[in-house]
């Protein structure tokens, strides 16, 4: 099947870590990604469940091709993991890019809506497939939604 791209964009809870937490619960409950039964498996009855053994061979040749595939927040300075590197890591796009990309530190909806999936991770070449990058979109100066893309699925 190959790589997907995906994108969501999710209201502002808290922090990112909350905001993630929250997307990955919904996108379960929708059932809004890659069939799990096309691989043998049954359909897991929590997300818990879906990182159960039985997923194992799905998640890993497979993946889920949303933002199930990802389920670590961290920081935009925060060092990758030393042994396997970055992998089902969602990161703060840092404000220096946000600032270059959109013009302003505190980009709305309507700035991040000009943009497609592609020219986003073109600006990005570090964004690597099973992680994926996140901007705060801001209303009246203030955290509003977390715009989030990446790539995962094989």
């Amino acid at each position: 099947m190959g790589a997907s791209g995906w994108s969501y964009t999710t209201p502002y809870v808290d922090d990112p870590a909350t905001s993630l937490r929250l997307l990955r619960e919904q996108t379960f409950a929708a059932y809004d990604f890659s069939d799990v039964e096309e691989w043998g498996c049954p359909v897991p009855a929590s997300l818990d469940d879906l990182y159960d053994q039985v997923y194992g061979e799905y998640l890993g040749t497979e993946g889920t091709h949303s933002i199930l595939d990802v389920d670590t927040f961290l920081a935009e300075d925060a060092a990758p993991n030393i042994r396997f590197g970055d992998h089902g890591v969602l990161r703060l796009w840092p404000k220096a890019k946000v600032t270059e990309v959109f013009g302003t530190g505190e980009p709305t909806g309507a700035d991040v809506e000009a943009f497609d999936f592609l020219e986003l991770s073109a600006a990005d070449p570090s964004l690597t497939k099973w992680n994926g990058r996140c901007i705060v979109l801001y209303r009246d100066g203030h955290p509003h939604e977390l715009f989030i893309w990446g790539r995962s699925g094989d």
